[in-house]
Order: C-alpha cells, then structure tokens, then sequence
C-alpha cells in the first residue's frame, strides 16, 4: 500500500531535519540523528510549517536537555563529594506512598515537581517492615536517579535484617545505579524478635562500606537519641560511624536552631569532621504535631508553641505560618555556616517549592 499524502509530507521533514545538521555542519552522528528523530515525531505529527531556524535551534535545545540529564544520570557521584563543591547543600526526602494499594508511580508526579527546584539530591526512607515497602524505596530511589537525572539516597535499616538480606538490597540497589545509602539501624518493635547481625548503624555502615562501593550516610540527633543517657554520649558514639565509612550526616529534625550550633560545636570538639545536614521539617497541619514530636521527641520552643496556639483553628493560615517559620530557621542556618539543608517535605511538593521560594537566594 502506497503512503498518504500527509505521510509523504512528514517524510519530507524528516528527511530535512535530518539534513540539517550537516548543513550546519554538525557531526552525523546516530545519537545525534536520534533526538532529531525522537522530537519530529512528538512536536511536528500536526505538521505545523515552521521556520527551518526554529527547527534547528528547538532541536538543538532538546539534544542538550537530554545529554545533560544522561550525563547526570551515568555520573559516578557520592553525595560527600557535593559538599566539596558548594558551601551548602539542599536536598528533600520523602517516603514511599503508605495507603493501601498505592504504588511507586503515585509519587512520581511529586518527585517531578521537586526535581524543578533542582534539588543536589532526593532521600527515599525505608519502608516500615522491610519487604515490599523496601524494594519501594529501591523503586523511587532509582527512578530519582535514572529518570529525574538527580542523585538519590536509599534508606536502608538492618534492625531485624541478615547480612544475607542487606547484601542482596545493595545488589538491587547497585543494579538500578543507585550509589548512595543512608544506614539507619531503625526503631525496635517488642513484637519481633531482635537480630544480632547489626546491633547499631555503625555497624551497617561498616559492612557496607567493606562489600561494596557506595557513598554512606548516617543520622545523627542535635539534641541527643532517646536511647542516650546524654547528648555528649551520643556525640562520641558518631566517632564508631566516622570510623565505619560514613561520609557525612543528617540531623533528626527540631525546631530550635540553637540545638543544631551546640551539637555542632560538640561534634567538632569529639573530632567528628564529617558534613553536617540540619534537617527541617515545615508543620503546615495539626495533624502533623503529635506525630512529630513522638516520633523525634523534638522540643518545640516557646515561638513555635505560640505559632501554633495562635492559627489552631485555621488550617490556611497555619499552613502559611508553618512555611514561613521553616524558612526563617533555614535561613538563619544557611547564614550561619550549616553545611547543608535537608528538607522533610512529607512529599508535599507545595510545601518543597514554598520554602524553596523563600531560601534559593541563599543557596
């Protein structure tokens, strides 16, 4: 069967675009005619005559888009050697969808969104229970990398995990070109017998860092961990982390700035070298309050009780009081030598790109 006359036509501006990269003078090359290809058949199917110029130039914007984020994509990049090259670094995390049946995907328009802000990385947490929940961290966390262009960090706990089971997460996780772990140990459960392969974090990072080549994160906690008898106890134990291979950390979340400059001067005291990331999380809802607080056993200072006695009962004006008191904290940090910010968005993308409004001056 001959062809139509409008796949005629089309052939003809194939044929043209094609051509006109060695009229410019531009190598022939197959990658080359592939993104000529590729933007021909999802921007000129409505044959819209256009200038051979606009042609030209569109396709040569296109070409280094996609060049750009493979390069990012293939780069080699452990997330300690950013710190080297910017004096703070920003990244977001966020969490693997938790209602019942929600997939992967459900996050991914999310994750579009914050990738526009140009985040230095995005961290996927671990999904509580391992199982299912983690290869959905392992999901996200390649999809970051490989789709978006934008370094990830994986989450990985070891409570109640092998050494058999971490070693086949990182096989999954270097199969998917995913180079970047943040070892947690993870919270106890009485209800399920406790394994012993991994006892703390350090322990973790250690054994990540003897089988395999990844860049290693680690948590630590401005005003101490609940299992602590003391903040200065707990910043000694960051020595066993440093020593195991971690590469730089990132605090628990609080809401007072002065925690974070005291655990700092503490931990350089100690010898604790590594980058430090203040972590911040926005309350832009009531909902969030109780959570938080059991979860981090944050304190909450006499500002911030004030903020949210004042919009309790308007949930619009909280929300916009809840970003405003997240972007002064950051920005006092930024000003005052953080190393780097890490943003718990609870994989709000309006809650990402308000605060980012408010810093990216500074950043």
């Amino acid at each position: 069967m001959g062809k139509t006359k409008d796949e005629k036509v089309l052939d003809e501006k194939q044929s043209g675009l094609l051509a006109a990269p060695m009229k410019r003078g531009w190598p022939a090359s197959n990658q080359c005619m592939k993104f000529v290809k590729i933007y021909d058949k999802t921007s000129f199917k409505t044959l819209q005559p256009v200038s051979d110029d606009f042609i030209i130039d569109s396709v040569i914007q296109t070409a280094a888009n996609d060049l750009q984020k493979h390069k990012r994509r293939m780069a080699t990049m452990h997330i300690h050697e950013k710190f080297k090259q910017k004096p703070c670094v920003f990244s977001i995390e966020v969490f693997p969808p938790k209602k019942a049946g929600a997939t992967a995907e459900s996050l991914y328009p999310a994750l579009k969104a914050m990738s526009r802000l140009n985040p230095d990385y995005i961290s996927v947490t671990y999904g509580a229970g391992g199982g299912q929940a983690g290869r959905s961290t392992g999901e996200i966390a390649a999809h970051i990398k490989n789709d978006l262009g934008i370094e990830s960090l994986a989450h990985l706990t070891s409570v109640n995990a092998s050494r058999e089971q971490v070693l086949e997460t990182m096989e999954a996780l270097q199969k998917a070109n995913v180079e970047n772990i943040l070892a947690l140990r993870g919270d106890l459960d009485p209800a399920v017998p406790n394994r012993t392969d991994f006892a703390h974090a350090s322990d973790l990072a250690g054994f990540i860092r003897k089988n395999a080549d990844f860049g290693i994160a680690g948590a630590c906690y401005p005003e101490g961990h609940v299992e602590s008898s003391s903040l200065r106890e707990d910043v000694e134990n960051l020595r066993h982390k440093q020593q195991a291979g971690v590469e730089h950390l990132i605090t628990q979340l609080f809401f007072d700035n002065i925690h974070y400059y005291r655990f700092l001067n503490l931990a350089r005291k100690a010898g604790i070298t590594l980058p430090v990331q203040a972590g911040i999380m926005p309350i832009v809802n009531k909902r969030q309050i109780q959570r938080t607080i059991a979860l981090s056993s944050a304190s909450l200072p006499p500002q911030f009780t004030k903020m949210i006695s004042r919009y309790d009962h308007d949930e619009k004006a909280l929300f916009d009081a809840g970003i405003e008191y997240a972007v002064e904290q950051i920005r006092d940090l930024i000003q005052g030598g953080a190393d780097g910010i890490h943003l718990y968005a609870m994989n709000n993308e309006t809650v990402a790109q308000r605060v980012y409004e408010g810093i990216c001056d500074l950043l």
